[in-house]
């Protein structure tokens, strides 16, 4: 935990659960790193809850909050190439 709030204090990234609305119950984390030159977001979804549109909108909320809050310009989205899921998930 001392970790992540460095992370937040420093400004660099941005560490988060993704919580399940209504619950709160965790089902995966979502990071948006904060560069010079690039803003990224990487995320995971936990495997049992994966197939549920949980990436995308997490991947949307995040974005449009970087995009409109922090004055961000540009995102890139980390994905691994190899996993059809993940990049499925990205096109939502």
């Amino acid at each position: 935990m001392a970790r992540v709030a460095e992370l937040w204090r420093s400004g660099q990234a941005a560490p988060m659960v993704i919580a399940q609305a209504g619950t709160d119950e965790p089902v995966g984390l979502v990071n948006l790193r904060l560069g010079e030159e690039n803003t990224s977001i990487a995320y995971s979804v936990f495997p049992a809850r994966r197939g549920q549109g949980i990436a995308p909108r997490a991947v949307l909320l995040v974005s449009e909050w970087a995009l409109r809050e922090l004055g961000v310009t540009r995102l890139l989205l980390e994905a691994d190439a190899a996993n059809a899921a993940s990049l499925r998930a990205t096109r939502s």
